[in-house]
């Protein structure tokens, strides 16, 4: 991969030179010349680098035309076109996007100016597969920032913009599409229509846009979750050694080695379903005027139904157990088995809606605009729990892959006297009994209501052109309320003998995981376990992890800000000024203890509620020059914040105690909001319309920068370097040590320092056909270090990549063209954990697209398009000790085909 990424790299700048010589050459001619005319893909390209020229700091557009080229399924994946942006996929779509390797959270996003929640229970970031590509007009990803934009955009400021109506002529567009995974091996139906409209000479406009996506899928997916245990076989003791802060391995000398805690194989079967509609209404009572009434509202409906077996080696907690143990592999006693089927609805949904206008008197203009938005996700699920014991596994694995096989195991008790216990082959669907019914519901619910005044006084000539001030008010409120029932299938009253073996199975299509058995047929199991949750339906709530999740956090934000724009000479623009933010924060939420088996009894208990107040202010210093007509210098200076994510700040806590293993789940209401430090610069050169080049490099210094970390062996938790939270008084479980925390906390400092690298061209300047040519290339590299408590040392800053590098090329004329596309990031440094050996890390990634299109006339246009040709896997491992590598989480998705109309009148 590092051979293709520097041949790649060599070959875009050699055609850069080339084709930006030969164009300055002919510039003249080849712009001039009114016989070129560029449309399609090429005329996207060109409208997109209009509006990134004509911008005062660093900032990267694509448009509405210029998604439509793609075979983009979301916003998340339209923006991994532009430079320096990767994303993280889910179920192989686009999700979350990264901004120069930064972690999603990072990214401030809005729609229309409205600033989105997160649906996500454990993760801060905007998830931008809620909104469908077809909704939107233009996206802008803003790099740098002025004192007029909110200071929380560390990655970078995410604007989202709907269709317009005085965004050109008036027109109606439809869009029909089919898709095909190989994977799933069915057809998913897509269908847009938009509509823009002027009325009373101009006046008034009203554009109004739908999208319907019912997206058909398979994933398969191989998880460790519960981390690695360094063991040992052949000894007497009952004791399993644990990792120390400060191990860097196993001792192989004295027989201990690493081995996983969990195997869990996951087969995912379902659809998601995305409905979006915008409105967009808006009125020009004369030239100086514009008043706006916005509303978007999106719904992505994600019905799984999720296959599940794990093998749980951590059940062994005997070294009698470990019959033996090596670099890469082991065989192990008293293994349990689970088979899980679990179905699942989550629901989406996002309400955005602003109202305003502009008014300009004289050299005054005043602005205003209120606005709210609400996210809010359900997720109502039922299991069942198929369950073998103390069978007997061996396997083999290493950073991407295991190798399984099972058989009948003999459980050694800890104590002597006790007979063995012959266990179970689980590969024998009559040996899985029926254990459990799990029945799920969660509601989230994010809202946002905001309202900001600006003013801004133009002056009549001097080096001062303008004065800006203005004042914003921000509350948002997020609560999450989840509902756990876990019924005891096999106890009274329930008292069920039903086995795997009681349902006719089935093994899923095209699955390459290493199945021990088949699963039961959805069309027999699903009326016996409505029979069974309707029997649970008439019992006492038992509500064991029911208080897991459930909290309320809101947070408050006053700012004010003041902007000075200097222009004393020709080309030159001097932004400056400064932003100051207030912020109070409040969290309310539990600390539950489950024994999941052991003596204790299961506990919840409330946490002191937690409030936080913290004053931010934020100096800007801006300059744009343009040296020429084809030259622009941009510089940036300026200090940004991330303030902590509720995920992160949720004031809950949950213990596990299963007698022989303690887990703590911690979060962390008193995080400090990250800082930093920021510098950007580049120039820019535009030789003709039909080329862009720009080189930037930049720095970010960022302190107390948020990160999940993982201690082990901890013998206090009210004694965990760097964590200080309010616990309550009297822990359930006591502060008994704990074998696995994990919490996030603030880092020290990170520094982030690289350069990018961007070049479009259209060559018009070649003789026909070669003038259809078009190709687009961008490359960002960073390095980074920081510091934290967790461990001495530096590392990489989580989740920053080195190399981000995105691309295509193609041919375009009036009735056909085709274009190749192709993303590549870098492996980055997922989470941390007090010793390196348990640092998650994502290796490298690389996708490739296809896409072609055909104008039958001038108004209809039919489209082919092919996803990620190589099948490349999504994919995250422990980072190990010498031996190497342990597989975290991998999941497959496969390819996918599709194929479209579009029309426009």
């Amino acid at each position: 991969m590092h051979q293709f990424k520097k041949a790649f790299l060599c070959l875009s700048v050699s055609t850069f030179a080339t084709s930006a010589a030969f164009a300055q050459q002919t510039a003249p001619d080849a712009t001039d010349n009114p016989e070129i005319v560029v449309t399609g893909q090429r005329a996207a390209l060109n409208e997109a680098r209009e509006v990134e020229r004509q911008a005062d700091g660093i900032k990267n557009v694509i448009t509405a035309d210029d998604a439509g080229q793609f075979a983009d399924q979301n916003v998340a994946e339209s923006l991994q076109r532009l430079p320096g942006i990767s994303i993280e996929r889910s179920e192989g779509e686009g999700r979350f996007v990264s901004v120069r390797g930064l972690d999603p959270a990072f990214n401030n996003v809005t729609l229309n100016g409205v600033k989105l929640g997160s649906t996500e229970k454990e993760d801060g970031a905007v998830a931008l597969d809620t909104v469908p590509a077809d909704l939107l007009s233009q996206v802008e990803v803003s790099k740098t920032a002025t004192p007029d934009m909110d200071g929380d955009a560390i990655g970078g400021t995410i604007e989202i913009k709907t269709l317009s109506a005085f965004d050109g002529k008036d027109k109606i567009q439809l869009r029909a599409e089919g898709s095909y995974n190989q994977i799933a091996e069915k057809v998913s139906p897509k269908l847009t229509a938009s509509i823009t409209r002027k009325f009373a000479d101009d006046r008034i406009g009203i554009a109004l846009a739908l999208s319907y996506f019912d997206r058909k899928v398979q994933s398969d997916q191989l998880r460790n979750d519960e981390g690695l245990r360094c063991v040992r076989s052949g000894a007497t003791s009952n004791a399993l050694a644990v990792l120390s802060p400060s191990a860097t391995g196993c001792d192989e000398a004295a027989g201990y080695f690493l081995r996983p805690e969990e195997l869990d194989i996951r087969i995912k079967i379902g659809k998601r379903e995305r409905i979006g509609g915008t409105l967009n209404l808006e009125f020009k009572p004369n030239d100086d005027a514009l008043l706006f009434l916005r509303a978007t509202h999106t719904r992505l409906t994600d019905t799984d139904d999720r296959f599940q077996e794990e093998t749980e080696f951590r059940r062994v907690t005997d070294r009698r157990d470990i019959l033996a143990v090596g670099a890469r592999s082991g065989r192990l006693d008293g293994i349990r088995y689970e088979t899980q089927i679990f179905q699942q609805v989550i629901e989406d949904k996002v309400w955005s809606l602003s109202a305003g206008g502009e008014n300009k008197f004289g050299n005054l203009t005043l602005s205003a605009q209120g606005d709210w938005s609400r996210t809010t996700r359900t997720s109502p699920g039922i299991r069942a729990r198929f369950q073998a014991r103390n069978g007997s596994s061996s396997y083999t694995l290493d950073e991407n892959s295991i190798a399984i096989t099972s058989g009948v195991g003999v459980r050694r008790p800890t104590n002597t006297s006790f007979t063995p216990t012959t266990g179970s082959d689980p590969s024998v669907a009559s040996n899985l009994l029926f254990e459990q019914l799990f029945i799920d519901a969660e509601a989230g619910e994010d809202e946002i209501y905001s309202g900001r005044f600006d003013a801004q006084y133009d002056f009549d000539g001097g080096a001062l052109a303008y004065i800006k001030t203005g004042i914003k008010y921000r509350d948002r409120s997020k609560e999450t309320d989840v509902d756990e029932f876990d019924f005891a299938a096999r106890a009274a009253p329930f008292s069920r003998t039903e086995t795997l073996n009681s349902f006719t199975r089935f093994v899923p299509q095209n699955t390459r995981l290493p199945l021990y058995n088949a699963f039961p047929v959805l069309s027999e199991l699903n009326p016996f376990l409505d029979t069974v949750s309707a029997q649970a339906a008439n019992l006492p709530s038992v509500l064991v992890n029911s208080n897991r999740e459930d909290y309320q956090s809101s947070e408050k934000v006053l700012a004010g800000y003041v902007m000075g724009v200097l222009e004393p000479s020709e080309g030159l623009r001097i932004i400056t000024g400064a932003r100051i933010e207030r912020t109070k924060f409040r969290s309310a939420g539990n600390f539950v203890y489950d024994s999941d088996g052991s003596a204790l009894p299961d506990a919840t208990v409330a946490n002191p509620v937690v409030t936080n107040e913290f004053t931010d202010i934020l100096p800007t210093l801006l300059v744009r020059y343009e040296a020429s007509p084809e030259v622009l210098v941009r510089g940036s200076f300026n200090f940004a914040l991330q303030r902590p994510n509720f995920e992160d700040t949720r004031n809950v806590h949950s213990a596990l105690d299963d007698g022989t293993t303690r887990s703590l789940d911690l979060q962390n209401p008193l995080l400090d909001p990250a800082k930093a430090l920021q510098f950007d610069a580049s120039v820019a050169w535009y030789p003709n319309r039909n080329t862009g080049v720009t080189f930037g490099v930049f720095y970010k210094r960022i302190r107390d920068f948020i990160i999940d970390a993982n201690f082990v062996n901890v013998a206090n938790i009210r004694a965990i370097p760097g964590v200080n939270i309010p616990l309550p008084a009297n822990l359930p479980g006591g502060n008994a040590a704990y074998n696995n925390v994990e919490v996030p906390v603030n880092g020290d400092v990170g520094k982030i320092w690289g350069a990018e690298f961007s070049y479009s061209q259209n060559f018009t300047f070649l003789p026909k056909p070669l003038n259809g040519l078009f190709a687009v290339v961008s490359a960002t590299w960073a390095d980074s270090k920081a510091t934290s408590v967790i461990r001495g040392g530096s590392f990489a800053f989580p989740n920053q990549p080195k190399w981000v590098v995105n691309g295509s090329i193609g041919y375009e004329d009036k009735r056909f063209s085709l274009r190749g596309s192709m993303t590549y990031r870098d492996e980055v440094l997922n989470s941390i954990a007090s010793t390196p050996v348990l640092d998650r890390l994502r290796p490298a990634f690389t996708s490739f697209d296809l896409n072609a299109r055909i104008n039958i006339t001038d108004g209809i246009q039919i489209y082919a398009d092919a996803i990620n040709l190589t099948g490349e896997q999504d994919e995250r491992y422990y980072r190990g000790d010498k031996n190497g590598g342990f597989f975290n989480q991998i999941e497959r998705y496969g390819r996918t085909f599709q194929v479209g109309v579009r029309a426009n009148f």
